[in-house]
């Protein structure tokens, strides 16, 4: 199979995948993701990954989210990678409706190539605490759940200079959280990515991606949808010592 064909059925079959959330009702709404990450090489075999983000919404026109995550990866086998890390998110709501959030989580990574398309593979587990910001703090704004992630990604190059590279990036994201306070509400969430990234130099990718995000809660006939513009640069530093 040829790569735009292995693209053109990944995007089918991720697009399907996603309108399987979409229902007779629906909230939409969007934001405006703007991300940095950070991969420090420590060692042979060790990476520092650090990421930090401002999110809006609306357009805009208001605050959504900020964040700051980092994690240690680390070898498994020969094909297979680790992760460990924390994040913190503060949710704006407004003044003491505020919420800070503090997800530690683990991950698997693997990828293998078809032809010359990467594939990504990603399962992610996180535990993800909440505390609502204010003088009082009652059994209602504290919540704790957990979430299962898995990511199919598929890199596509389609032009290569001597200085850069450009790629058309197709995944989707599958989301399984389940509550264990209040009203034991699951979540199931669907994103699908389309996009393209360039690399400029060595260390640095600049990637531009469309997010598609639907989410369908206790309701089976309500959906929740957000389209998400994301912006990211990616700058990979190693130690002097493995350089």
């Amino acid at each position: 199979m040829s790569n735009w064909r292995l693209g053109v059925f990944c995007l089918f079959f991720m697009i399907n995948h996603n309108k399987c959330l979409s229902q007779n009702s629906k909230s939409c709404g969007n934001q405006q993701w703007l991300q940095y990450y950070n991969q420090y090489v420590i060692a042979k075999k060790y990476t520092l990954f650090s990421d930090a983000g401002i999110r809006t919404a609306n357009n805009g026109s208001r605050w959504s989210q900020w964040l700051i995550r980092t994690s240690l990866g680390y070898p498994i086998t020969k094909k297979l990678n680790g992760a460990s890390g924390i994040a913190f998110f503060y949710h704006f709501a407004n003044k003491s409706n505020d919420v800070l959030e503090f997800r530690p989580f683990q991950e698997l990574n693997t990828d293998h190539t078809f032809s010359i398309t990467k594939i990504q593979h990603r399962f992610r587990t996180e535990a993800r605490l909440y505390s609502q910001m204010g003088d009082e703090i009652s059994n209602n704004q504290q919540q704790f759940d957990l979430r299962l992630r898995y990511r199919l990604m598929c890199i596509i190059p389609v032009l290569t200079t001597k200085t850069q590279k450009y790629s058309i990036n197709v995944g989707n994201e599958f989301f399984y959280s389940y509550r264990l306070v209040l009203a034991n509400t699951p979540i199931v969430a669907n994103r699908v990515l389309l996009g393209v990234t360039w690399k400029t130099c060595n260390n640095i990718t600049w990637s531009l991606i469309y997010n598609a995000q639907r989410s369908r809660r206790m309701n089976p006939d309500f959906t929740e949808s957000t389209d998400i513009i994301w912006v990211s640069l990616t700058h990979i530093v190693t130690s002097k010592k493995f350089k």
